[in-house]
């Protein structure tokens, strides 16, 4: 049980509801000081269709000429939507990715992915073997 004391009221309280520990006039209260940056609550950083295009570019993942169809993809489906220049996850965008990550995360990492783009051109290429890239997809 804690017990406070604010202008001459008592009032009880189980610890386990109250986040704050109790202060007793001229105890020396701990304080703990706080900027604007810690108080304000701002919403995550977004990406734009051009930063995440660059992001894909960045990790491997995608070919220029399929940039757009990503894009188009994700918002047709309604994983995500625009808010301004913004590509936002809807709340079926984010379940989705939840379940994906919970129940396939070996096969969407994005390391994966782009080893996986790196197998196929190496197929194309005639560099690897459609049998070997796919008998190592299949011990996953």
């Amino acid at each position: 049980m804690t017990v406070s004391v604010t202008a001459g009221r008592t009032t009880r309280r189980s610890s386990a509801t109250c986040a704050f520990r109790p202060c007793v006039r001229g105890s020396g209260c701990p304080v703990r000081r706080s900027s604007r940056a810690d108080t304000s609550r701002s919403r995550p950083a977004r990406y734009t269709e051009g930063s995440f295009i660059k992001l894909l570019e960045e990790k491997g993942i995608g070919r220029p000429s399929t940039f757009a169809t990503i894009v188009s993809t994700i918002t047709t489906r309604g994983y995500v939507k625009r808010e301004g220049k913004a590509l936002v996850p809807t709340q079926l965008g984010e379940v989705t990715n939840d379940i994906m990550l919970r129940n396939f995360a070996t096969i969407v990492d994005e390391h994966f992915t782009a080893r996986m783009e790196n197998d196929l051109d190496g197929i194309e290429e005639g560099k690897e073997s459609m049998e070997d890239v796919l008998s190592r997809f299949e011990r996953l």
